[in-house]
């Protein structure tokens, strides 16, 4: 019921053909079927299967009723056929249609005009679910209304001794950017000495006047990060290091046409990747100041921690959940015949 009452919401939010994607994306899919598989599915006993028969009985047989009923409108090779019907019924017949010898099924991305993106060997973004093989290994459902801006390549360091893959998504109005999410891969090149270690700064120094973490680890999947919030001048911040992030986030930016105010707060997640540590995954989510009333001289970066700035930086972190969701590892299944 949480997933149906977070679409409900984001049908507020988001065009027609970015939450048409969403529900047709397969993690959405996968979702849904699992809706099935719950509760009074479990209902089982030595010697009978009432959740299962009522199950198969039920909901497998309407949903092969309906492709029945699809292969008869087929009347020749090239008909085509579209099937416009609820999210739940997707998983079977997506398996049925994927299945059948007389019919080819057309990926809804590719009616709707977008197509899946094409990333570094082993990520890829389709249908609102980044995903990525290894070096972490995760998968994050994107907000709808957020626009994929592509992914960003450079080395770090006055001897490019870190090696940054950078993936950014805007929400924006009137060409300027009202939230952005950014993910980052990083890693120290080989032959080049060293590791990543983040640590939670002691109670004294866990908060100031723009500025504030988590006094523990943040559980997000299946890796545990830390975190804060942090007001910024971003501009100021590219000005005094012109190689590093923000830097390359202003010219991602004005490559695509949008702009960015100076007073910026984000919200950031980071973590070390693997067991030597060479490796790290940043999660970013960032908003304007002014867009809630604020500017930079509210919160001087020398000054002690206010209730006025833990306000912004609680509800910072509520929308940044609700912009992207690092999605739990499967459950591993196993058993004999």
């Amino acid at each position: 019921m949480q997933l149906y009452a977070w679409e409900d919401k984001q049908k507020l939010g988001t065009t027609l053909q970015q939450f048409l994607l969403f529900l047709n994306s397969p993690e959405r899919v996968r979702l849904g079927h699992g809706h099935y598989l719950v509760g009074g599915f479990k209902a089982a006993t030595a010697e009978a299967y009432p959740g299962a028969d009522n199950l198969s009985g039920w909901w497998y047989n309407r949903n092969l009723r309906i492709f029945a009923n699809v292969l008869q409108l087929v009347r020749d090779a090239d008909e085509r056929v579209l099937l416009i019907i609820g999210a739940g019924h997707l998983p079977i017949l997506h398996h049925a249609a994927t299945t059948s010898p007389e019919v080819t099924l057309v990926d809804v991305a590719d009616v709707l005009g977008k197509r899946r993106v094409g990333l570094t060997p082993g990520r890829s973004f389709a249908n609102g679910v980044f995903v990525s093989d290894a070096d972490p290994a995760m998968k994050v459902r994107i907000a709808p209304g957020f626009e994929y801006l592509g992914q960003d390549h450079f080395l770090l360091g006055d001897r490019e001794t870190h090696a940054v893959e950078r993936h950014h998504w805007v929400r924006t109005s009137k060409d300027r950017v009202t939230a952005m999410i950014t993910f980052q891969f990083e890693q120290i090149r080989p032959g080049v000495p060293g590791q990543y270690e983040f640590s939670i700064p002691p109670a004294k120094f866990i908060a100031g006047g723009n500025y504030r973490f988590t006094p523990d680890r943040v559980l997000l999947g299946e890796h545990r990060f830390v975190h804060n919030t942090w007001a910024f001048d971003t501009r100021r911040s590219a000005a005094d290091n012109p190689g590093k992030e923000s830097a390359h986030t202003l010219q991602l930016l004005q490559r695509h046409g949008y702009e960015i105010d100076d007073g910026l707060i984000m919200s950031r997640y980071v973590t070390e990747v693997g067991d030597e540590r060479r490796r790290e995954l940043i999660l970013f989510y960032t908003e304007p100041l002014a867009a809630h009333g604020h500017s930079l001289a509210d919160f001087p970066d020398d000054s002690p921690p206010s209730d006025r700035y833990d306000e912004l930086s609680r509800k910072l972190i509520a929308r940044g959940s609700e912009s992207f969701e690092v999605l739990p590892p499967r459950n591993k299944v196993s058993g004999t015949d």
